[in-house]
């Protein structure tokens, strides 16, 4: 991929967590991943997550990506938001806990 052609999307090249840290110092609101396992577990890995916003829908699939697989980063955040959706659908809103 060499373009993107989504409002406000950048390529992050081959330097991810160099690219990721430029992004957190620039103004204009916060960095959004939507749908990327393996962006996550690298940006985890080095400590670039403030906050997960985890959508259970009321369904069970049997198979699939796990995003918090074996050997994911341990790190402490609490539940600061939780509310329901008409369809079932719970939004649980996590930010990183402070260490005591």
């Amino acid at each position: 991929m060499t373009e993107v052609g989504w409002t406000n999307s950048y390529l992050l090249g081959p330097d991810v967590v160099g690219a990721v840290e430029r992004l957190r110092g620039e103004p204009g609101g916060e960095i959004r991943v939507w749908g990327s396992t393996e962006l996550i577990r690298t940006l985890a890995e080095h400590d670039q997550i403030d906050e997960y916003r985890l959508l259970v829908h009321p369904l069970v699939l049997g198979v699939g990506k796990k995003l918090f697989g074996d050997g994911f980063p341990y790190t402490r955040f609490a539940l600061v938001e939780s509310r329901s959706t008409a369809s079932g659908i719970v939004i649980n809103v996590y930010r990183r806990a402070m260490e005591a």
